[in-house]
């Protein structure tokens, strides 16, 4: 009965340029002839339902609730549309087995065609009577594993284009031989919506007006057109509209735009201060779906800015034509200038200029640039309560972080959940002071409270108390479920820092110093130390994991290495009544 969820047909389409032909489905039961649906079941859906306007649509036919077990669901669409450029993708599996999947291409006569095959080996075409044609059978499902990079890194994809013979008239689909071409393609296709107008020029004086040098200048334009609202109106997909920005004048006119609207309208009132700055084309979700040997607009679903600086901002890269640049994402309303949300680090992004545009490398920021620090100062009390102050002090992608739960909850809903910022194993915690500080001129977010935690600690006999104190860390080590695997692991950046200070009940002393523990390797660092001071006891945790992605066949060595930091972390802490 779980699978009845598959039982969907799906045709998208374009409403201008495109339309479904037919949309026909059966449902095969364990007995009895096949019934097909009707299409007065069918609905028409928006395959963007954040845009307030998009021409990208699907009609959809469910089976589900007439799909019992031991049936069979059948469907097939004919769909027409027209394309922006002459390059094709086709996914031949996903989650399901596929038992076999084909993808077929009837270029015009002299055109050339070429192809080439995303994650897996090389495939060659079948050729004949004009049609090319690509099968691929007996794929196995794509199996849903914790820790797992996005399906479009894993499944087995066909990218073709066409181009017609040289010296022939323009076409109305593109087709693209290098990068280049692509980012001069972009460029000339936005240049005209991104110039100055006295409107501009007025409001970028206006939100510069207390900035005294270049960079203080763009991190003020970069937090206006961040607060500009996003709404997207996407029109002309066919022809290549997705890709091409609304006017800046008009943007800033609205107050809303999506990402290359918001990217376009900064680098406007940028332009009018006389600093220069580019639009960048990169993918927002999945840092390894971009691919250099592929020249297409059609690999990006997102824009930000390139903005030239000598800010010491960790995500900047070096032009060898264009200088020094800082990326900026105005899209996203809860990352500084100079930090770039952490899906958008990593990847390859496309530099839109008309002379000197090229693939680039996203820098991975440092951890120091995404650090996350906790410290706290409590007393233990002989019932094994603590009671006490935390501060919490974050910085780049672990600031954006809690900007957003600051955002959705509000001071006094955050102030209310202590298992975001305390520990979430602890449900009994209780909230004396809470204060969050968040100064526009630092990327530092603080966090400080006052709290008491009821018996946090185990009592035995009343002359033992044992405290578990890896429950107040930064990082909370889940385990994949899976002793072994079959698809690479995608381990997230982290870098956090605790330090705990303890002051112990009158009579009590600790039981035994741990030794220091020192876990290292090509997947991250975890140092512990605990020393005893007086009557106190301090801790100091750090934990650092590089972004990585771990083949499969390796992936026990990440579980050790996690299983190594978690039993460290789960060590309790012995007090002794003396």
């Amino acid at each position: 009965r779980d699978g009845s969820g598959q039982a969907v047909a799906t045709a998208e389409y374009r409403t201008d340029g495109g339309k479904v032909r037919s949309l026909k489905a059966w449902i095969v039961p364990p007995s009895g002839p096949a019934r097909q649906l009707s299409n007065k079941a069918s609905v028409d859906l928006s395959l963007a339902g954040n845009d307030m306007v998009n021409e990208a649509r699907a009609i959809s036919l469910s089976g589900e609730d007439d799909a019992v077990p031991g049936s069979t669901f059948a469907w097939e669409t004919l769909v027409e549309r027209r394309a922006a450029f002459a390059q094709f993708e086709w996914y031949f599996q996903d989650g399901l087995p596929t038992l076999k999947s084909e993808f077929t291409f009837r270029p015009q006569p002299g055109w050339s065609v070429r192809a080439a095959m995303m994650n897996a080996d090389s495939l060659a075409p079948r050729v004949a009577d004009g049609l090319w044609t690509w099968s691929r059978a007996e794929l196995g499902a794509i199996p849903n594993e914790a820790y797992s990079p996005p399906l479009s890194s894993l499944a087995a994809r066909l990218v073709v284009g066409a181009s017609p013979p040289p010296g022939s008239p323009p076409e109305t689909m593109r087709t693209f031989g290098d990068w280049a071409e692509v980012s001069a393609w972009l460029h000339q296709a936005a240049e005209p919506n991104g110039l100055p107008t006295p409107a501009i020029e007025a409001k970028a004086r206006q939100v510069t007006s207390r900035a005294a040098t270049t960079n203080e200048k763009i991190r003020a334009v970069a937090e206006y057109c961040q607060s500009v609202n996003y709404i997207s109106i996407q029109m002309g997909l066919s022809r290549g509209g997705g890709y091409i920005p609304h006017a800046a004048d008009e943007v800033l006119r609205r107050g809303y735009g999506d990402c290359k609207d918001k990217s376009n309208l900064m680098r406007a009132m940028l332009r009018s201060l006389g600093i220069e700055s580019y639009l960048c084309a990169i993918s927002a979700f999945d840092p390894d779906y971009v691919t250099p040997s592929w020249p297409t607009p059609g690999q990006f679903n997102h824009c930000i800015v390139a903005a030239r600086s000598d800010d010491s901002a960790a995500c900047a890269i070096e032009s060898p034509s264009l200088g020094r640049l800082v990326l900026f994402d105005p899209t996203d309303i809860a990352t500084r200038w100079g930090s770039l949300p952490d899906p958008e680090q990593g990847g390859l992004a496309l530099l839109i200029a008309p002379a000197g545009g090229a693939l680039i490398r996203v820098p991975v920021a440092p951890p120091d640039r995404g650090r996350h620090r906790r410290r706290y100062e409590a007393s233990v009390a002989p019932d094994g309560s603590i009671a006490g102050r935390v501060e919490i002090v974050a910085s780049g992608s672990s600031a954006a972080m809690w900007r957003m739960r600051s955002r959705e909850r509000g001071s006094a809903g955050l102030a209310n959940a202590p298992d975001l910022w305390l520990c979430s194993a602890v449900a009994t915690a209780a909230v004396d002071s809470f204060a969050q500080s968040d100064p526009p001129d630092d990327d530092r977010y603080r966090i400080r409270a006052a709290f008491r935690i009821p018996k946090f600690g185990r009592t035995m006999g009343g002359r033992l108390i044992i405290l578990e104190t890896g429950r107040l860390t930064t990082m909370e080590v889940t385990l994949p479920s899976q002793a072994s695997r079959s698809l690479p692991m995608r381990i997230p950046r982290f870098a956090g820092s605790d330090i705990v200070r303890l002051t112990l009940p009158p009579g009590y002393a600790l039981e035994g110093t741990p030794a220091p523990v020192a876990i290292e390797g090509p997947y991250g660092r975890y140092t512990a130390t605990v020393r005893v001071e007086g009557d106190e006891v301090a801790i100091e945790r750090v934990t650092e994991l590089p972004r990585s992605i771990v083949p499969a066949a390796k992936s026990a060595e990440v579980r050790d290495f996690l299983l190594r930091v978690k039993r460290a972390l789960d060590t309790p802490l012995v007090l002794a009544k003396k």
